[in-house]
């Protein structure tokens, strides 16, 4: 049977406990203020970057003053609407997130509702629960939610604006939204910094024996090509590795075309496959931006076959 394509699943392993900071987590450490308590830097951003809204509600969470709104030119259903803004204490905005229709997708999202009507989710007859559009702070690029379901199975769809599908997730909790969860500062200012063009999928928080990590998953490019690199940090925002992931057609063909006929050789001695595609490799980027390459043995163990890789010698 086909194995996908396992980029970080050498550490997963290694996680025992998974805390995620979440919308619904907020209720243990949010406290619903007066509106006349928020700051007047904060609510005059909002105001500016919101003026169509309504029913306009604040709480703290989690270092952010966090709004809950409708919008009075949304086509969603304003008893439902669950639009949020998330500012910093001096009043700079941070992410949001705003509900829509589908009509809204399909009027003013057009390309997002093509890709998502030519996706594999689609084909299959999914149906669409939620939209969400997310925008972030700086140059980095929104994307859109769809969450979509049938039966049982529940995936959630990340959609770049010119409607590529750049990733899907199985949802397994209807009370958890760990995308919603707005990057620490530290980390905004390191992606605007490092990844200008970079677009946010999710961030996340994971205590591995009972060290803090956290994890931000981007779509970013090396050179032309388009990956996913999960972007792990300490618990003092300092960068430790990403784990890259790259498709695995494309990934077989930058094999073939990288090493050598010898060591294409030992490559299939050492996984048992005579075929690229069924690899499974995991591509690890240290600090200083060089690549470890890892194959899973016959005893589906993962070994290291390369290191210290120049990514511009690999990726061409």
């Amino acid at each position: 049977m086909k194995k996908s394509l396992k980029i970080w699943s050498v550490f997963l392993s290694m996680l025992v406990l998974v805390f995620v900071f979440t919308a619904c987590s907020d209720d243990n450490i949010n406290n619903d203020q007066d509106n006349t308590n928020v700051p007047t830097s904060v609510k005059e951003a909002f105001d500016q970057g919101f003026p169509e809204a309504t029913d306009v509600s604040w709480k703290e969470s989690n270092g952010f003053w966090v709004a809950s709104f409708n919008l009075s030119n949304s086509r969603a259903n304003a008893a439902t609407q669950q639009n949020k803004a998330w500012y910093q204490y001096d009043g700079k905005f941070n992410m949001s997130k705003l509900e829509l229709s589908v009509y809204e997708l399909e009027m003013k999202y057009s390309k997002v509702n093509d890709g998502w009507k030519a996706s594999a989710y689609f084909s299959a007859g999914f149906k669409i629960e939620d939209i969400d559009l997310l925008q972030r702070a700086g140059s980095l690029e929104a994307v859109i939610k769809i969450e979509v379901e049938k039966g049982k199975e529940e995936f959630d769809l990340y959609f770049t604006l010119d409607g590529k599908l750049i990733k899907a997730v199985p949802d397994t909790d209807d009370d958890i939204d760990e995308e919603f969860m707005p990057c620490p500062t530290q980390l905004l200012k390191y992606l605007q910094k490092k990844y200008p063009n970079a677009i946010v999928v999710e961030f996340e928080a994971e205590y591995d024996d009972n060290t803090m990590l956290y994890e931000l998953s981007i779509v970013t490019k090396i050179g032309s090509l388009k990956v996913e690199k999960e972007l792990v940090f300490d618990a003092d925002y300092t960068f430790l590795y990403a784990k890259i992931e790259i498709e695995d057609e494309i990934l077989a063909k930058l094999i073939k075309k990288f090493y050598t006929p010898e060591l294409i050789a030992q490559l299939k001695e050492i996984t048992g496959e005579n075929d690229p595609e069924e690899w499974d490799i995991e591509i690890i980027e240290n600090v200083n931006g060089l690549y470890s390459i890892y194959v899973e043995d016959k005893n589906d163990k993962m070994v290291e076959f390369t290191k210290n890789l120049n990514p511009n010698d690999f990726i061409k």
